[in-house]
């Protein structure tokens, strides 16, 4: 008795990936299902790209989630042509995360999203050094700045996007009007993003409604840690809205 179509397809959509591929020669029916079935390589890429909610994960903790569907499909697309697995990818002990993804978007052919990412990155990490107060001003992770930063600096604040105004309100008045253009930048490319591809805007949240969420949402974790930490030192000290010192 013969095995019905609808259990062998289920069985190879749970295979590795490389193993599906080998698989492409043993029959011509299996070949056009593999590689040119329109509903096979959907079902197929919702089993396979479960690998990667690792790297998914990260852009989004980057203020970056409306690119995820997009990286999905550049992924999935970029598999089937070379006919393997993306194992490089796949999460291990021990992986840098953010390297991985760089290394992902390289591989899928996002490089305008790679750039954006790798300021992100480094931006980051500048501003966990600048938030932390046992590291002194004058060392290299703080003294170092990133590129954009430098660019922010030389070029003054600019709040132009009155939709914001009172987010960037709270900023100066906690000292931290230097973060501004980061978070304008990061609105404008979201913004911008968004007008030229519709089809994703049903991945990003709905609009933030306070000075925190909307940190959150653009993915300026360390520059919200901060504020919390100064609010909350604020109201145990029943002060409200104090101004504080830029650690930078």
């Amino acid at each position: 008795m013969p095995i019905p179509h609808e259990i062998i397809v289920e069985i190879l959509l749970r295979l590795p990936l490389d193993s599906l591929m080998q698989l492409r020669s043993v029959c011509k029916a299996w070949h056009l299902m593999i590689t040119k079935d329109p509903q096979f390589i959907q079902h197929c890429a919702e089993h396979q790209l479960r690998w990667f909610e690792h790297l998914y994960e990260r852009l989004s903790h980057f203020g970056l989630p409306e690119h995820v569907p997009k990286f999905k499909k550049n992924l999935h697309l970029c598999m089937c042509q070379q006919g393997q697995a993306a194992t490089h990818l796949l999460s291990t002990p021990g992986t840098d995360v953010n390297a991985q993804l760089e290394r992902a978007l390289e591989y899928t052919g996002m490089f305008t999203l790679h750039a954006e990412l790798k300021d992100r990155i480094s931006y980051e990490r500048w501003m966990a050094a600048v938030s932390n107060f046992e590291i002194p001003n004058d060392s290299p992770e703080i003294q170092q700045r990133p590129p954009r930063v430098l660019e922010y600096v030389k070029n003054g604040i600019q709040t132009d996007v009155y939709e914001y105004d009172e987010v960037y309100g709270k900023l100066v008045h906690y000292g931290l009007a230097v973060f501004i253009n980061e978070l304008k930048h990061r609105i404008s490319f979201r913004t911008n993003y968004l007008e030229t591809h519709p089809q994703w805007a049903g991945v990003v949240e709905s609009s933030p409604i306070s000075t925190l969420e909307v940190l959150r949402y653009n993915g300026l974790h360390e520059l919200l840690k901060y504020l919390e930490l100064h609010i909350a030192f604020n109201n145990a000290c029943g002060r409200r809205d104090v101004p504080i010192q830029p650690h930078i």
